[in-house]
């Protein structure tokens, strides 16, 4: 699902009275409703994270202690801990019954199984499994549940790929880690990615510092991501009230941080298993020199699961067919929406028009990239042409996400009459900055 799914099955609507006040209260009355506004969002989703952390923990314990669990059963116990997850989670039992069995099905086929091309066949197994339960399942049911199937379908497709370059491995790892592998109490509703490898050193006993450590990362990971909930939920209304070009910044915006929110409780509880990963970068996202910097920040475990298991592995057969099939197999990894796909098909080509222009600028005025701390003039006012392109083409793509459909998925009827209002400038924008990059004009 994406991110602001997550938020809106979590969090009800906030009621817009909660931003009415009367004239003549001044500021302590928008102090007022953003606490009234923070205390309820905050207490609507503490009961689902509580009893994920819950899980996480007691999965982490059984990992530390022999005499909670003994090591035999140590993988079958993160199992059930993992089904425990997704039954908190999802509420359609087919999803899950689907989910638990195909995942124990595929982890022996991928063990005992020797196939060259097991894992192209795997990913593909796996986006035509959640592109078939999308025309299966009722709408609001499959956005339920796309967060946990595109988490499983990017583990399944790296755990294939991984065995299908080492016979060692296939013959040493055992099923039974496998399957908690890829049914991860921690990760299971909406990740982050980490690879089976990760796994196999979260498994193994660390030292009570490091452990101390990772609770302590953990802890602040959720305050970010309580702050960023809070602040997408009850403050943004309050920032960027009125003028309309802010007001689609704002939504662009809450949007944004409804991301952040996932990214760093996902981070957190990754941490409390023994995982350790940083899932976003929002630094890079609010402040967008570059939109490989964006596309790179927004989701970095995914983004290194597309460049390893998806780019690097079609690159053999062409640059431009390993972008468009890592893009496709993103858009795909959401199922067959027409927002979702535009808005990722979208970034990829600005990415890719911003990059050609960049390097035919770098080149033909001999500046490093135009990167930051350069102290060059025609470096710095290039780079402040491409935050400001930057930044509108955010807000382009990301004020369609307004909570209207978001719980049967947007429409594209709506995505074009919402990019109808601003005469679609934003591909526009992008069109010129391709052109300009094979046009022989600098």
């Amino acid at each position: 699902m994406t991110s602001a799914d997550v938020v809106d099955q979590l969090v009800p609507e906030v009621p817009e009275s909660w931003f009415r006040w009367p004239s003549g209260w001044g500021d302590l009355s928008k102090i007022s409703q953003i606490q009234t506004c923070s205390r309820g969002t905050l207490a609507s989703v503490q009961a689902q994270i509580i009893y994920s952390i819950v899980l996480t923990l007691v999965g982490r314990l059984a990992t530390r202690s022999p005499t909670f669990v003994h090591r035999w059963l140590l993988n079958p116990f993160l199992v059930f801990l993992g089904y425990l997850s997704l039954v908190q989670w999802l509420d359609n039992p087919f999803v899950i019954r689907t989910a638990l069995i195909g995942s124990i099905i595929s982890a022996v086929i991928i063990k005992y199984a020797s196939c060259k091309w097991s894992g192209y066949g795997f990913t593909l197994a796996a986006l035509g499994y959640i592109v078939a339960l999308e025309y299966r399942l009722p709408a609001n049911q499959f956005t339920a549940s796309r967060g946990c199937l595109m988490i499983l379908a990017m583990k399944l497709s790296a755990l294939a790929f991984d065995f299908q370059k080492s016979l060692a491995r296939r013959r040493t790892a055992d099923l039974p880690s496998m399957v908690s592998y890829l049914i991860s109490p921690a990760t299971i509703p909406f990740g982050p990615f980490f690879t089976f490898d990760q796994h196999l050193r979260s498994l193994a006993p660390q030292k009570w510092k490091q452990e101390f450590q990772s609770l302590i990362k953990a802890s602040f990971a959720l305050l970010i991501a309580g702050f960023c909930l809070v602040y997408s939920s009850c403050i943004i209304e309050l920032v960027f009230p009125k003028c309309q070009c802010l007001k689609e910044y704002g939504i662009a915006q809450s949007f944004r941080f409804s991301h952040y929110f996932v990214c760093f409780l996902s981070q957190a509880l990754a941490q409390l298993s023994g995982v350790s990963t940083v899932a976003v970068n929002p630094h890079l996202i609010e402040i967008p020199w570059s939109m490989k910097d964006v596309v790179v920040a927004w989701n970095i475990p995914m983004h290194n699961y597309l460049k390893k298991y998806i780019f690097n592995e079609v690159h053999r057969f062409g640059g431009v067919l390993a972008l468009a099939a890592t893009f496709a197999t993103s858009a795909l990894f959401h199922g067959l929406n027409f927002q979702l796909s535009t808005v990722l098909f979208s970034l990829g080509f600005y990415c890719y028009a911003e990059h050609e222009l960049r390097e035919k600028l770098s080149n033909r005025f001999v500046l490093s990239r135009f990167r930051r701390g350069k102290r060059n003039w025609a470096a710095l006012i290039i780079n402040a042409i491409f935050l400001v392109i930057n930044v509108y083409h955010l807000i382009y793509l990301g004020m369609v996400f307004d909570g209207s459909q978001s719980d049967t998925g947007y429409s594209s009827k709506h995505t074009l009459s919402v990019w109808q209002r601003h005469h679609f400038v934003s591909p526009a924008i992008a069109a010129v900055t391709y052109l300009l990059s094979v046009l022989p004009i600098f």
